[in-house]
């Protein structure tokens, strides 16, 4: 039925048959003979069901008859076949809404793993020419100017990135504690678009990691991160299996960190979540800083056997509102129960896990040393100021150590005392740019060895 014209012509179809009924009626009240003849009429058909143009008003366009005749078959159905009907559409319903729910979330988990592919295809487009391989290491070494005067415009106080820790904060998909975990770490910069290396570990030596302890033994970066562009941070990460056949990717990552434009200090926090894994990073933006490689070695007695050892340093800064950045660490080396090893040469150097970090100019850089000897811990702390050049003094600050924590049972916290102890100590700094301090935690005493450098961001220099 089309508009009001269909509608008037409906109704002027009633009119007409009302008109006719009536008339029949009349004439056979004036002559019951010509009733006889004429006969009964038939009952009026209804002008609704003769009309089909009455169904074109509600039916769906394009199939008006069928309409009806569903409506009607619809109707002749037992209500209880009905429900069944409509329960079975409701589970359909419910069992796409799912699976649409879980391949996105397949989506979603797998999108790190797929950056990380694009990745490597667009820098092997823009760097393959110029960085070689695209598993190649940064060429680029630390303590590039210690030795060697820098040059008067390429080489300066930069931001850089300092990596505290890496920790696989959480697991899914069936694994289970403990993992041993093997692969790599890396960082990008504009520097060098090669690796930077903070964490490599070939499938015979993985390590070991708990629910309780999940931070990664870090061993970099090997030189100074500069952050004057995004750095990338890539991971290739597997859990090792019974077999190499069953080994499991446990993260895939080739994420940009963006930060620049700030003028202080910053902690970075963030997480990545995979289909197996969840990685957290914990970083920082060290304005104006310069490089600073730490060396430890032995000068008078010997580390006891089955002791564990830490060393540990952090940079401070003197802006303000950066006490949480402040009280970071970065761990040098720590021998785990024996779990890392505790390496010290014929020399007496100790082999640390990692030994470059980035100090503020105007900052510190504290350097800490905790031993445990027969349940007694033994905490000893210098610190030293960063320089870019020669100065004609310097000053090394001895604080007393912090205390031990008292959940700990049967450990207590002591500074040993000697006659010729001194707080603080003045020295003259070598022309080389290295800064040198003492620790002593009583059964040996270390020598603590700071080599400074500026950072240039030129790859030849």
């Amino acid at each position: 039925m089309k508009n009001s014209e269909e509608w008037d012509d409906v109704n002027a179809r009633r009119e007409a048959l009302r008109r006719r009924v009536v008339a029949e009626k009349e004439a056979v009240a004036r002559s019951p003979v010509e009733a006889v003849d004429v006969g009964s009429p038939e009952p009026p058909a209804d002008p609704i069901e003769e009309d089909e143009s009455w169904c074109d008003l509600f039916a769906p366009a394009g199939n008006n008859k069928a309409w009806g005749t569903r409506s009607a078959e619809q109707n002749a159905i037992p209500l209880e076949e009905l429900r069944k009907a409509e329960r079975e559409r409701a589970m359909a319903w419910a069992k796409w809404n799912e699976e649409e729910e879980k391949a996105h979330e397949e989506e979603w988990l797998n999108r790190f793993e797929i950056q990380a592919s694009k990745f490597r295809d667009s820098w092997m487009a823009l760097w393959s020419s110029h960085c070689g391989s695209f598993d190649a290491t940064t060429e680029i070494k630390n303590m590039r100017f210690t030795d060697k005067p820098a040059p008067i415009h390429g080489a300066y106080p930069c931001d850089t990135l300092q990596i505290f820790s890496v920790k696989v904060a959480g697991i899914r998909g069936g694994l289970q504690w403990p993992l041993d975990v093997f692969g790599m770490i890396a960082v990008r910069d504009s520097i060098d678009q090669r690796r930077n290396i903070i964490f490599k570990r070939e499938r015979d030596n993985c390590q070991t990691l708990t629910e309780k302890d999940s931070c990664l033994v870090l061993a970099g970066p090997t030189r100074a991160v500069v952050v004057l562009e995004p750095v990338t941070i890539e991971v290739e990460l597997k859990v090792k299996g019974t077999a190499k056949s069953e080994d499991k990717d446990l993260s895939s990552l080739a994420v940009p960190i963006v930060s620049h434009g700030t003028l202080y200090p910053r902690l970075i926090e963030c997480d990545y979540t995979s289909k197996l894994s969840t990685l957290e990073f914990i970083l920082g933006h060290i304005i104006y800083s310069v490089e600073a490689t730490i060396f430890v070695r032995v000068i008078d007695g010997s580390w006891p056997d089955g002791s564990r050892c830490q060393f540990a340093a952090r940079a401070t800064s003197d802006c303000d509102d950066t006490a949480i950045i402040d009280g970071k660490e970065i761990i040098l080396l720590d021998s785990r129960d024996d779990k890392v090893p505790f390496t010290v040469d014929d020399g007496g150097n100790i082999k640390l896990s990692r030994c470059v970090a980035s100090v503020e100019v105007t900052g510190k850089l504290f350097v800490s040393v905790k031993a445990t000897v027969d349940n007694i811990i033994v905490e000893k702390e210098d610190a030293f100021r960063p320089k870019e050049v020669e100065e004609p003094c310097m000053k090394k600050e001895v604080h007393t150590p912090m205390e031990a924590d008292s959940s700990v049972a049967n450990e207590v916290a002591f500074t040993p005392k000697k006659a010729d102890r001194s707080d603080t100590v003045d020295f003259t700094p070598k022309e080389a740019g290295e800064s040198n301090g003492i620790l002593d935690v009583g059964f040996c005493k270390m020598k603590v060895t700071v080599a400074w450098s500026i950072i240039s961001c030129e790859r030849q220099a």
